[in-house]
This record gives structure tokens, C-alpha cells and sequence, in this order.
């Protein structure tokens, strides 16, 4: 699974998400993965690579909101 592709396609669809919009998006995204594997040292494995995703997204996300004054 892609979880670049399931992060972002989430957020875009969201336009300009706030941080609320954002945690609920990453929350939906944190049980997507967990219910598509039922081995769970391979679903810790995929929730740890998500969480990678959505640190580098929030970082993205809290950049561009001090470029945009919010």
C-alpha cells in the first residue's frame, strides 16, 4: 500500500485542512491500515511507516501555514 498516496489523496480532497481537519484525516488513515492487516507485527510495521508519512506531512502542513501567516 501506498501511504504517501493514502495520506496526501486525503488531504487534497480536504482543500486547506486545519489542524483538526488533519488529525481526524491522519486518524481515518491510522485505522485504514489497521484494518487491512490482521498479522499484527506487520500491521505495527505499516503503522510505524504512516506515522513517518504523517510527521513529514505535519511538518509540510505547519511550514505552510507560517508561510500563509495562520
Amino acid at each position: 500500500m501506498d501511504l504517501v498516496r493514502l495520506v496526501f489523496d486525503r488531504l487534497s480532497a480536504a482543500g486547506l485542512p486545519d489542524a483538526e481537519t488533519r488529525a481526524a484525516i491522519y486518524a481515518d488513515c491510522r485505522a485504514e491500515v489497521v484494518s487491512m492487516y490482521s498479522d499484527p507485527v506487520q500491521r505495527e510495521k505499516e503503522l510505524g511507516k504512516l506515522e513517518k508519512v504523517i510527521r513529514r506531512q505535519e511538518m509540510q502542513a505547519l511550514y505552510e501555514e507560517g508561510l500563509h501567516g495562520n
